[in-house]
């Protein structure tokens, strides 16, 4: 497009010259016209001048009878002269003529260059107005990849950091749990769970952030880290899998998100308000908030929302797996006794009566 406009200003450089040689050209040939008509007149007042003379001579012939050859020579003389100015005046109404076609050919060229000019001027106008337009849209373009380009890293610095991240287990009852979170291999964090049983119950969730020493982090861990910001924020949310009328865990302490700076604490509490029908799957996500809004999963948990009362006390304390490893346990115990049973009567069978054993002995002696 920029060739294409320089061509055109060239084109249009050249038009202007042209057209500028042409009005030189018409100017002059407009004075020649002008000039032309001042000699047409002379010549007019001239031959007016002649025919004036001619005819005082034709009527002084009448009076002047003995200059009579004198005249004729005279009016010879005279005659020769108005040819000459008649053929002088033909030669210059041609001349005339043909500087005015000329001039009406030059105006004719000159109007279509100047068309030609106006389109060419409008043209690269136009070209210059795409240029501009496809130069903005070029920032915009480059602004926006550049934007989706740092997108795409932030998000591939989440996930990293995602995958990054690990969970250790360091203590695990039934109403609470204890883990240490880790980045790598350096512990960043404490996070203890308190879930919620029945309804009314009241969960918690507490986490601690660890001041590590980040010299000893590679320079990927330090990279990971500090996406986190200065001031790390956590959120925690509970979540049930399957939608119960009237049943819902409210937040009573803290926020749903809350900074977390190094050596500090963030805490939530919820409460279990409805009645669970039966044992109800809630699901607890921890994440941790990059400096670029993007969540990751520090941890995730599933329980079970038992209904109160004494059907919930017994759901409580006899779960699935302990019914069947009771099972399995109770018919262990019955094969064992069994197996002892048979082993003892093949092994100490019952005697026979001694008594006539004896007294046949006696009779034989």
């Amino acid at each position: 497009l920029r060739r294409a406009v320089s061509q055109a200003e060239r084109e249009a450089d050249s038009l202007k010259e042209e057209r500028s040689e042409l009005s030189a050209q018409v100017g002059r040939l407009s004075e020649e016209l002008n000039k032309a008509k001042k000699e047409n007149a002379n010549w007019t007042a001239r031959e007016r001048d002649y025919q004036r003379q001619l005819s005082e001579v034709v009527r002084n012939l009448d009076t002047q009878t003995s200059q009579s050859a004198q005249l004729g020579s005279q009016v010879d003389s005279l005659g020769q002269a108005i040819d000459a100015l008649k053929r002088e005046r033909d030669n210059f109404r041609g001349q005339a003529a043909d500087h005015l076609a000329k001039s009406e050919e030059l105006t004719a060229k000159l109007e279509d260059s100047e068309k030609r000019l106006t389109r060419m001027t409008a043209d690269r106008d136009r070209q210059a107005s795409r240029l501009r337009a496809l130069t903005t849209d070029k920032n915009n373009l480059n602004s926006r990849f550049l934007q989706m380009l740092e997108e795409k890293e932030q998000l591939e610095t989440a996930r990293e950091l995602e995958a990054s991240l690990r969970v250790e287990e360091r203590e695990f009852e039934q109403d609470r749990q204890r883990s240490r979170i880790f980045l790598g291999t350096h512990p960043i964090g404490s996070l203890e769970i308190s879930p919620p049983l029945t309804e009314g119950d009241k969960a918690s969730v507490r986490f601690e952030m660890d001041s590590p020493d980040t010299v000893k982090f590679s320079e990927v861990e330090r990279k990971l880290y500090d996406s986190l910001g200065e001031k790390p924020r956590m959120a925690a949310v509970w979540t049930l899998d399957e939608e119960v009328e009237g049943l819902e865990l409210a937040l009573i302490q803290g926020e749903a998100e809350q900074e977390v700076a190094p050596r500090e604490t963030a805490e939530w509490a919820w409460e279990v308000r409805g009645t669970p029908p039966a044992a109800t799957p809630v699901k607890l996500s921890v994440q941790l908030i990059d400096g670029n809004d993007h969540r990751v999963l520090v941890a995730s948990r599933e329980y079970r929302l038992r209904p109160g009362g004494i059907g919930g006390l017994i759901n409580r304390s006899f779960s699935l797996w302990a019914v069947l490893l009771g099972f399995l346990g109770g018919a262990g115990l019955v094969a064992a006794a069994v197996v002892l049973r048979r082993g003892k009567r093949v092994e100490d069978p019952s005697p026979r009566p001694a008594g006539p054993r004896l007294y046949v002995e006696e009779k034989k002696l």
